[in-house]
């Protein structure tokens, strides 16, 4: 390997790290959360796409007057009184007594979803985003039911997706978090629990504003035999209309 294609591989290895901390970042990060991450940590520089859909109700610090809040579905909820959710658990559950009936909560999102965004073609607009171990779990499902549909998936030849809408992996959507219905709520902080989440939503929803690009800069350090990589950018996330947004929070999964 020659000196330059050392140093591009290395600037590909930076690169990479740098876009996995933002998308990280971008979904998790709360300035004034339950999360105590150390002051220069980049999950506490803004509020992101969660934290901004969990504090959307009237009075909370993200509502919007014109578009609304967001619809929150807490699936360790299942049973409980006012709850659609029956069977608490992962994206899929097969009930233990007979029929023996499957219970997506793929469902009770679109149910949750606003008609006004489903007509004419908006849920092929839409897409279900979660962590790729639920949909690990929703294929198991279908693998357990024999269809037509988990057949053609597994084969490559479909897209998975639940209905019209599809389901997009987002690899490092957190799989650790708290209980929102605990006392107190554990709800967004890592290491509290053993939760995931899944947003329906319109594709070009969550939005990204960028002021200036990343900046990647390095130091050496003959002391410390290492030379450090610094990068820099002005942005900011956004959710164009909340009231299109529906979070499923407490989400089991398989490991």
């Amino acid at each position: 390997m020659t000196e330059a294609q050392y140093n591009d591989q290395l600037m590909r290895i930076v690169t990479k790290k740098i876009a996995n901390e933002l998308e990280g970042a971008f979904w998790i990060a709360e300035k004034n959360g339950p999360n105590a991450w150390p002051a220069d940590d980049i999950r506490v520089m803004w509020d992101g796409w969660r934290y901004r859909l969990t504090h959307s109700a009237l009075g909370e610090t993200y509502y919007n007057k014109v578009t609304g809040s967001a619809h929150l579905i807490n699936a360790c909820e299942g049973g409980t009184t006012g709850s659609d959710i029956l069977l608490p658990g992962k994206i899929a559950e097969q009930a233990t007594a007979a029929p023996y009936n499957w219970e997506y909560k793929y469902h009770f999102m679109l149910k949750a979803m606003p008609s006004k965004y489903k007509a004419a073609n908006g849920l092929a607009n839409m897409a279900f985003l979660n962590s790729d171990l639920v949909t690990q779990d929703y294929f198991a499902a279908l693998s357990a039911r024999s269809t037509g549909l988990g057949d053609a998936v597994f084969s490559g030849n479909v897209p998975p997706q639940y209905g019209r809408v599809p389901i997009i992996d987002v690899p490092l959507m957190p799989t650790t978090l708290g209980d929102p219905t605990a006392t107190p709520s554990t709800d967004g902080k890592i290491g509290a629990g053993s939760y995931t989440d899944v947003l329906l939503t319109p594709k070009n929803n969550l939005i990204i504003g960028i002021q200036r690009d990343v900046k990647i800069e390095t130091k050496r350090e003959a002391a410390d035999e290492a030379t450090y990589v610094f990068y820099s950018l002005r942005m900011d996330v956004a959710i164009e209309n909340v009231d299109a947004c529906v979070l499923l929070r407490c989400l089991e999964h398989a490991c």
